[in-house]
């Protein structure tokens, strides 16, 4: 790969050697369908059985199916761009491979693209990590709900906890054990609650006059809920270069995307969604544990919670501050960087976050609110208007997408 080829900002393409270190990613396929999952698969989980709840059995079921194989698809549309389009090869970030696809582009066009793309990215993912903030607050105040302690300081304690990690964390598979932790801990998120409904049956937890419909009475407000905490929900495009640029081989996307993570995406969702509104009918609002009784099954749900959460506020986080970090001192930012200053300027930046996460944590009323305007606002942007947009664009871009086959087009195929 030639260094002309090769981007290690948000901003422009640098051929300095020492930027090549960023590029030579480590992590295999299965690493990468786990990272898919801790990236793609957080708060939103847990608002499934509402939005299902909004359409009704059939159509929530259907839905949720054409939802996930549309992301599915423009996922891989992304990954197209960036391995095909002679501009974008190499690409590390979002916004880099937006700036090679309009490369060619006039000057206002490119700028207006970079800069929605940078905006949309960054302030999705920095209320992901507020949102997971938030969520491993509650998880500690559900493990101890006989303690009386109030939000914020649960969410100071959940920040503590984070912290060692996050300081030492400037790659997205530094913790490969933790990556594994997650995906067993968004099973136990999901599965205890359920396990608990259909052991125990729902009668005392069930909202009086609750029952399941195949069609709900689709409202306007009622659809657009619905669709917004889908899209939160399922989208991958706000990371999806970050985690192809930590790849040992890029080449290899598809089958980690489509082979390892959306089957296991198919099922949680399924599951979470799905049977939540079957044992919780109409009328379940909030996350799916909040609905379980005090006791031990709401203990070992809110732990699993807050594993879950801090391990996706992580992943987000590493984005989020490597950015940052590029942004304020760029020729300390290379995550191979062992100097003195470069780990300074790091662990200032991740506690900086950490802290600005909480103050805005505390600023959200409602978990649902918050999930339906992140889903509505930067959602579609981001995750579908722009990524059609980078293989819509004409010129040479589209040229070198439709034109001869090469070895990313043979595993699409």
């Amino acid at each position: 790969m030639s260094k002309t080829a090769t981007w290690d900002s948000d901003d422009a393409m640098d051929s300095d050697d020492s930027d090549l270190k960023e590029l030579y990613g480590h992590n295999g396929v299965l690493l990468t369908a786990g990272i898919i999952a801790a990236d793609v698969i957080g708060a939103g989980i847990l608002a499934m059985p509402a939005a299902m709840a909004n359409l009704g059995l059939y159509a929530g079921t259907a839905a949720l199916i054409a939802l996930l194989l549309a992301n599915v698809h423009v996922s891989m549309v992304m990954w197209r761009v960036r391995m095909n389009c002679p501009t974008c090869v190499g690409a590390t970030t979002y916004t880099a491979l937006v700036q090679g696809a309009f490369a060619k582009a006039p000057a206002w066009q490119q700028e207006i693209m970079i800069h929605l793309t940078s905006f949309s990215q960054k302030s999705f993912l920095f209320g992901m990590m507020v949102l997971y903030l938030l969520s491993a607050g509650k998880g500690f105040g559900m493990i101890f709900h006989h303690v009386h302690v109030c939000l914020p300081n649960w969410m100071i304690y959940a920040a503590f906890l984070l912290f060692p990690f996050a300081a030492s964390a400037r790659h997205l598979g530094s913790w490969q054990s933790l990556v594994w932790i997650n995906v067993v801990s968004l099973m136990g998120t999901v599965l205890i609650p359920l396990c608990f409904y259909a052991l125990n049956g729902t009668e005392k937890i069930r909202v009086p006059g609750s029952h399941v419909e195949a069609v709900s009475e689709l409202s306007p407000r009622q659809i657009l809920s619905s669709l917004s905490t889908f899209f939160f929900g399922m989208t991958s495009q706000f990371m999806l270069l970050e985690i192809i640029a930590e790849m040992k081989d890029p080449m290899e996307l598809p089958k980690a995307y489509a082979g390892y993570f959306a089957p296991f995406q198919l099922v949680m969702f399924s599951l979470a969604g799905i049977a939540g509104y079957w044992y919780m009918g109409n009328k379940v609002g909030g996350m799916m544990n909040e609905n379980l009784p005090f006791g031990p099954s709401l203990q070992a749900a809110a732990g699993c919670m807050l594993v879950h959460m801090l391990i996706s506020y992580l992943i987000k986080g590493v984005v989020v501050c490597k950015s940052i970090h590029r942004a304020v001192d760029k020729r300390y930012a290379h995550g191979s960087d062992t100097r003195p200053r470069s780990w300074m300027v790091w662990v200032f930046i991740v506690a900086f976050m950490l802290l600005l996460s909480w103050f805005s944590a505390n600023l959200v009323p409602f978990f649902g609110a918050a999930v339906d305007f992140l889903g509505a606002s930067v959602t579609p942007i981001s995750c579908w208007l722009i990524p059609l947009l980078l293989y819509m664009r004409p010129g040479r871009t589209r040229v070198a997408l439709t034109g001869a086959a090469s070895p990313a087009d043979s595993i699409i195929a």
